[in-house]
């Protein structure tokens, strides 16, 4: 029999000499698996549910009773030493932002799992949280507290660092194309909703989740809807916001992009040619164009743009400190309204509190009202504005608050199918310009003063 090195087999004798003392039922248990010691090949493998041991809970109370005193979130590492469970020290965020230091925080250098904690909101694991869990190779698990629920992911043989790239771009628009589909349907989301689409997004990615109290057994949460393949023509309103948020960025120009739900040629043209005004690839550019559904599409774009943030699409991604202009792209059902919309915004803040600033785009569904609003070199604007009947205008505007009223030359046309071409003011017609009679044709000039329009001279 070959004799193996003494170090090796000196290392050996360590390993097995510090595992966990684990029952008969050890090869089964929870605890082997955040022990990392039970392989498991993919998701069908994961266990309806786990136990967290009793050392594991202790930290997450503390976790969450600090938080609740600091109002910030809080993290360390978990893992288990010389034949207990442990935890590391606790490490304090800003706000609702953490980075945790692996190399300072215990656990003897060998973490197996990580918590942190959310001072508002939901337990469940954020966007970043997935991605943060599959950057880490050697977490076998990672959790997230809030009060007294907490939130798991547990990985498995499949979970990789690769897969990254795809824990934000999926979860986000994941989380956006539930929200439409819930809207469709009439349903109101809350905290079991919410896990089911994170548990989604956790499965394309290979991680089970596991919500419940802390303490308790950790029932796994499944998701309750497959969209994967959903086909729902606002998410081409959505990619539409997108492009045109990054393209008032990049200071690129947007062509005749309609703020509508049909994919026009223009919306190919100008992700092909994002080559040249952005940072997509040519590659991302034809993956985004050869996609068989619209979820699909977008999600490819908010991966190509880099682009997440909960239910809405955020460019460019503001999670730093710092406040800054970026653009949300989202759809939903607007009570004010009262119909699914679809809206751009141009936002100050950061991703976790931010305040809008600008709407851009806009799109109702019942009638089919749209405006868009394309920025001009010199911080200036033109808005086209249609429906719905007849109405129509198309010309220069000036932000007042949210909205960018016509102001300067434009055109618009009214409901009864009149036209006016010339100046306005504050929204309204308001100047000399042209008139142009619907009834018979004839076209005047005209004087508007404060949206009231005088006819003066009849050209025809």
């Amino acid at each position: 029999m070959r004799r193996q090195p003494l170090a090796v087999a000196a290392a050996m004798m360590f390993f097995i000499g510090n595992l966990p003392a684990f029952g008969d039922d050890a090869a089964e248990s929870s605890e082997r698996i955040l022990a990392g010691l039970t392989n498991i090949a993919d998701v069908v493998d994961l266990p309806d549910s786990i136990n967290l041991p009793n050392e594991w809970v202790a930290t997450m109370r503390d976790i969450a009773a600090a938080t609740t005193n600091s109002k910030t979130e809080q993290a360390t590492c978990l893992s288990y030493t010389s034949k207990s469970w442990v935890a590391g020290s606790l490490q304090s965020g800003s706000g609702d932002l953490i980075y945790t230091n692996f190399a300072t925080d215990g656990c003897d250098k060998s973490p197996l799992a990580h918590v942190h904690s959310h001072p508002r909101g939901l337990p469940v694991p954020s966007d970043g949280d997935l991605a943060f869990a599959l950057q880490k190779p050697f977490l076998k698990s990672a959790f997230v507290v809030m009060d007294d629920e907490v939130c798991g992911l547990v990985k498995t043989g499949e979970s990789s660092s690769t897969l990254a790239d795809d824990a934000e771009s999926f979860a986000a628009t994941y989380a956006l194309r539930h929200g439409i589909w819930n809207a469709r349907h009439a349903q109101v989301g809350d905290l079991s909703e919410a896990a089911s689409v994170t548990a989604a997004t956790s499965e394309f990615l290979h991680m089970g989740l596991y919500c419940g109290r802390v303490g308790e057994v950790l029932p796994r949460v499944r998701p309750t809807k497959d969209l994967s393949d959903q086909n729902d023509p606002l998410l081409y309103v959505v990619l539409k916001g997108l492009v045109l948020a990054q393209a008032t960025v990049s200071g690129g120009a947007i062509g005749t992009l309609s703020f509508t739900p049909k994919l026009d040629n223009m919306l190919g043209k100008l992700i092909s040619d994002g080559v040249t005004y952005g940072p997509l690839t040519e590659e991302e550019a034809t993956s985004i164009l050869s996609a068989k559904t619209s979820s699909e599409m977008l999600r490819l774009a908010a991966k190509a743009f880099r682009a997440t943030s909960g239910k809405v699409l955020a460019y460019p991604n503001n999670r730093g400190k710092e406040p800054a202009v970026f653009y949300t792209s989202f759809c939903g059902y607007s009570n004010v309204d009262k119909s699914l919309a679809c809206a751009v915004h141009e936002n100050f803040g950061t991703s976790f509190e931010s305040t809008p600033t600008k709407l851009m785009a806009f799109y109702r569904e019942r009638d089919e009202k749209t405006i868009l609003v394309r920025s001009r070199p010199g911080n200036k604007y033109r808005r086209e504005d249609v429906g719905p009947g007849k109405y129509a205008y198309a010309g220069a505007c000036k932000f007042s608050g949210m909205n960018c009223e016509p102001h300067g030359k434009g055109t618009v046309t009214y409901d009864d199918g009149s036209v006016f071409k010339g100046t306005f003011s504050e929204g309204v017609a308001d100047g000399t310009g042209i008139y142009t009679d619907p009834s018979d044709g004839e076209v005047w000039k005209a004087n508007a003063v404060k949206g009231s329009i005088k006819l003066i001279e009849k050209i025809k």
